[in-house]
């Protein structure tokens, strides 16, 4: 219900949403879920659940880490956003794989 495209998730308290996303039956459809609710959510909420998804996700919240995700269009639009928000410090597409660099810290915003 929450993946349908009429729902506004800045109105679903964080707790619900995180769970949701967490609990989802496929990694597909958790990152689909969080591409809906990244743009209400700072840096510190999206690297909490993002440490409670199955691999390769969680390491995505792990500073100074590299992981490698299959390169399909879902997450592709997730990695982007993730970037565009500042969460990620880049990332490089390749024919299978999309790669992920981390920042080395949490401090990246500060200078």
């Amino acid at each position: 219900m929450i993946l349908s495209n009429g729902v506004d998730c800045s109105k679903i308290d964080y707790t619900v949403l995180s769970a949701a996303i967490i609990s989802t039956q496929t990694s597909s459809d958790s990152i689909r879920l969080f591409i809906k609710c990244l743009s209400f959510w700072d840096e510190k909420k999206t690297m909490e659940v993002l440490a409670e998804l199955p691999e390769p996700y969680c390491e995505i919240a792990l500073y100074g880490k590299r992981p490698k995700l299959d390169n399909n269009k879902t997450n592709l639009e997730f990695v982007r956003l993730l970037k565009d928000n500042d969460f990620i410090s880049s990332i490089k597409e390749e024919k299978d794989l999309i790669k992920v660099n981390t920042f080395r810290n949490s401090d990246h915003s500060e200078g």
